[in-house]
């Protein structure tokens, strides 16, 4: 460390300042790291309570029904829609709060071409978009303006180095979702 300039007469100032100085730097860096690790603590959390939810059920739709409920309970969606690749199309297999969704046939296929819109790009979309973002939206915003223009998300599932599905979440108009809900969303 140099004193440049006007250096104080007495270096023992100089010092203490110094000391608070890198007291107050520690002390930031200290609650940087305790806010990751709750956010970190936070994913892990939900992650685990998601898997719990599918072992309190037998066999995999009243499971998978629990989970996508749970996850629009949690992250305030008016639906969660998990869907599965069969072939080049993508098959909704279960919707948040409904045990039966046969007679929203239009809502289905919106939901698969949402669905085949993430898979086929290979990444999450986000509609709205923000305006840095250059991937295609199209089937997204069809969802959105059949929904009364919420704000739809889709992620991909990876399982090993394949895409196997996707889990598109819907929220009502005015209600966005903020980066953290949606880094919260990709972990879980």
């Amino acid at each position: 460390l140099a004193l440049g300039g006007r250096a104080p007469d007495d270096p023992r100032l100089a010092m203490r300042q110094l000391q608070w100085g890198m007291n107050w730097l520690a002390d930031l860096m200290g609650r940087r790291l305790l806010e990751e690790q709750n956010t970190l603590l936070r994913r892990s959390r939900t992650a685990l309570d998601l898997v719990a939810t599918a072992l309190d059920h037998e066999g995999f739709e009243k499971a998978a029904i629990a989970v996508v409920t749970q996850l629009a309970l949690r992250t305030r969606c008016v639906r969660v829609s998990l869907g599965f690749r069969r072939g080049r199309t993508s098959v909704v297999k279960v919707i948040s709060h409904s045990a039966q969704f046969g007679r929203h046939m239009n809502l289905i296929a919106l939901l698969g071409a949402a669905m085949d819109e993430a898979l086929d790009q290979r990444c999450m979309i986000l509609h709205p978009a923000p305006a840095d973002h250059l991937i295609a939206t199209s089937a997204h915003a069809d969802l959105s303006s059949a929904q009364k223009d919420g704000q739809v998300l889709t992620i991909p599932l990876l399982v090993t180095d394949q895409f196997v599905g996707a889990i598109t979440f819907e929220r009502a108009p005015g209600e966005d979702f903020e980066p953290g809900a949606i880094e919260l969303l990709e972990a879980a």
